[in-house]
């Protein structure tokens, strides 16, 4: 029989992992996770409804001001509530390259160490979600 209860075990693998973890390893891990995030549609997870993102395409209002203050809306809050390694997420629209793209700029810090990482998102009018990281201080 295990002396600790699972949660407790699985903390302290995840101190462990952070330990032996570099910056880089860390953040690369962040970026696959948060595009994990975004790429799920909200819905089609059995575990858990609300995960994933709504679609931002399917709105009534047309308008781009609505779908980009939708889409950072809706990024902030994924990235809030299901990334728990950042803290103190901003998302704001960085630049819309063409009519089918959409870029957003993604500020956060680290809760590990208070870092700073900014991340670059694009959607397309695909739905395709693409993270990358722009830099980080």
């Amino acid at each position: 029989m295990f002396k600790k209860r699972l949660f407790e075990r699985i903390k302290d693998i995840d101190k462990k992992n952070d330990a032996i973890c570099s910056q880089d390893e860390y953040i690369v891990s962040i970026i696959y996770y948060i595009n994990k995030l975004l790429f799920v549609r909200k819905g089609s997870c059995l575990i858990n409804k609300n995960f994933g993102m709504d679609n931002l395409y399917s709105s009534t209002d047309n308008s781009v001001s609505f779908f980009i203050k939708n889409a950072q809306q809706e990024i902030q809050n994924i990235i809030t509530k299901y990334e728990p390694r950042l803290k103190n997420v901003v998302v704001t629209h960085f630049d819309t390259s063409g009519v089918n793209e959409h870029i957003f700029k993604i500020k956060a810090k680290l809760v590990k160490n208070d870092d700073n990482i900014i991340l670059d998102c694009t959607l397309s009018s695909d739905q395709r979600v693409t993270i990358r990281s722009l830099e980080n201080k």
